[in-house]
């Protein structure tokens, strides 16, 4: 480098030096203040116990899924329940059905499984035969095995 052009790049940083204090000397920017008013400390403080609260309750909900998920984990372990034989007679009706089922153990609330038979229209639909059925499946498809239906009554 040359003496011309180490004049040239001090010039340069002089002329950027002085730029800057003149600029932030005449800018009167306010700074930030890091005091606060009450109002807003109050506010702040009120903002952290509101998500410090959400986070309790997410953490608790969270507790809650992993239990069941422990739980069907574990349901999934047991082996599959047993099938069950189902005779329909003719001449039976939908409540003689329905507490078949009921004494069986196909289901667990005779009021709640009538009222969906009738409902869904499948307690006019009752086929004689005899059918194998699991504990605890679901009455959708108890329903349609009992009726023969291949049509989706939701």
């Amino acid at each position: 480098m040359n003496k011309r052009t180490v004049r040239a790049f001090s010039l340069g940083i002089l002329v950027t030096t002085l730029t800057f204090a003149v600029l932030l000397y005449f800018l009167d920017e306010p700074t930030a203040e890091l005091a606060t008013s009450d109002d807003e400390k109050r506010e702040m403080t009120a903002e952290i116990e509101n998500l410090t609260a959400t986070i309790a309750r997410l953490e608790e909900e969270n507790h809650e899924l992993k239990d069941k998920i422990r739980s069907l984990e574990e349901k999934a372990k047991e082996p599959p329940p047993e099938p069950v034989l189902i005779e329909i007679h003719a001449g039976m009706t939908n409540d003689d059905v329905v507490e078949l089922l009921y004494e069986k153990n196909i289901i667990t609330d005779k009021a709640h499984f009538k009222q969906f038979m009738v409902e869904q229209g499948y307690d006019r639909k009752l086929q004689v035969g005899t059918y194998i059925l699991y504990p605890n499946m679901p009455r959708e498809t108890i329903a349609k095995i009992i009726t023969k239906s291949a049509a989706d009554h939701s």
